[in-house]
């Protein structure tokens, strides 16, 4: 039983945990290119990768699992962060692509099964099997730990793991880490294992309703929140998972599960027709739409950003349901983008903290009746602290002739703090159902 912070634990055992995260997220994009990034803050070993892994709830490579509830019900719901992995349901190697649908339905992670899909060999499946059984078997402590209750306004980091791995982890993790050297070299690429907590940039969402679970891998190259600002050299906040495309998936997938595809007493639903999300960012809530079967339209601006929708669409296998538009909201009017937005025939859009500034507000209301030149329903979800435009956005919608409804969206405090940390401890959130008129 160790204290993080005032006893070290089982350098084996934090080899071995580092070993799977190094796993995972080098199997999570092969081919990548693989760059020394920035050092870990303590001292850049195996060591803090492990540590950061497990107990901070900034992880790298994260797992966000939320409860579907009402379609009037906008929250998180019951949330779960990095929920673990239950591998009495694993089934033996060789794995089938029918058996690695069914490892992601049994809590392994979207990002392991993708990987494992036609790209290991036999010996190296029965490895990963035994890493899984290893780290729910030893370390289920820790995983309580991380969703337990904070203190002080941060989570706790003491966790126990307790008993020490024994050879047989040993001899795991060092041929865990000799994997990930030898898929590294293949590539002409080397590596450090201070070099592992940079890999994951990854968010894993999933909404769970009953029996099903709808699950979305989205990818960034944003790992912290400096970079998150500074996306391949351009300053955008699109570039990671914020709470208000968590809150607004939950929402839309709410009203998807529901089959209730009108807002109750409002005459407004998700009607059938394509789907337009702005400033879609990472596309969580679009992909969330594509895969409930809806044809959906990702847009942005930036062409660093549609790149990234397009990644994300063929992660998630929704190519057929999915396509990427590049849209500058201030050219809707221009006769080129006009023509282009009306063959579309969008029913909805669908936008979760597009609006920031009160140009960005303007913009947004002149916008959505060339989107929806019939008329039809936008969603949005939005911050409302340091966020001046959407303070008389609604306003601004009712004086263009719209009818708006709004309400409270609320976030649980512990996906707040995974998703934005430091940079908004503290935030509130509106959800806005607007009927737009046709013009």
């Amino acid at each position: 039983r160790s204290n993080f912070g005032s006893s070290p634990f089982d350098p084996r055992w934090t080899e071995l945990l580092a070993g799977s995260y190094a796993l995972t997220c080098v199997l999570l994009r092969p081919g990548m290119t693989l760059t020394r990034g920035q050092q870990h803050p303590r001292r850049g070993t195996a060591w803090d990768a492990a540590c950061k892994l497990l107990l901070s709830p900034r992880s790298s490579l994260r797992v966000v699992a939320m409860e579907v509830g009402t379609p009037a019900d906008l929250g998180t719901g019951g949330i779960d962060i990095n929920p673990w992995i239950d591998t009495r349901s694993v089934p033996s190697a060789p794995w089938s692509t029918e058996d690695v649908e069914l490892l992601t339905s049994y809590g392994v992670p979207l990002s392991v099964a993708l990987a494992l899909e036609g790209q290991l060999g036999q010996e190296v499946q029965h490895q990963l099997v035994s890493m899984l059984h290893a780290l729910v078997l030893k370390s289920r402590v820790a995983r309580d730990q991380l969703n337990a209750h904070q203190r002080g306004g941060c989570y706790s980091c003491c966790a126990s793991l307790g008993s020490r791995p024994g050879k047989e982890a040993a001899c795991l993790a060092a041929d865990i880490g000799r994997l990930c050297k030898e898929r590294h070299a293949e590539a002409g690429q080397q590596v450090a294992c201070e070099d592992w907590t940079q890999f994951g940039s990854a968010c894993e969402v999933w909404l769970r309703r009953g029996q099903r679970t709808i699950r979305v891998l989205v990818q960034s190259e944003a790992d912290n929140h400096a970079a998150a600002f500074d996306f391949d050299g351009v300053h955008l906040t699109g570039g990671r998972v914020w709470a208000g495309s968590l809150l607004l998936s939950r929402w839309l997938a709410s009203l998807h599960f529901a089959q209730d595809l009108r807002s109750e007493g409002r005459g407004a639903g998700l009607a059938a027709g394509p789907v337009l999300e702005v400033g879609a960012g990472l596309g969580l809530a679009g992909i969330v739409l594509a895969k409930l079967g809806r044809k959906v339209v990702l847009s942005d601006r930036e062409p660093v950003l549609l790149d990234r929708l397009q990644e994300n669409i063929g992660t998630n296998g929704v190519g057929e349901n999915c396509r990427v538009l590049a849209l500058d909201w201030a050219m809707a009017g221009r006769v080129k983008m006009r023509r282009l937005l009306q063959a579309q025939r969008f029913s909805a859009v669908i936008g979760a903290d597009v609006i920031y500034c009160e140009p960005s507000a303007d913009l947004m209301v002149r916008m959505l009746p060339h989107a929806l030149p019939s008329g039809g329903v936008a969603y949005f979800v939005n911050a409302r602290r340091h966020r001046p435009g959407i303070l008389g956005f609604a306003d601004k919608l009712r004086s263009a002739g719209h009818r708006v409804h709004e309400q409270h969206a609320a976030c649980d405090r512990a996906l707040q703090d995974l998703v934005c940390g430091s940079f908004e401890p503290e935030q509130e959130y509106v959800a806005l159902t607007v009927l737009v008129a046709a013009p």
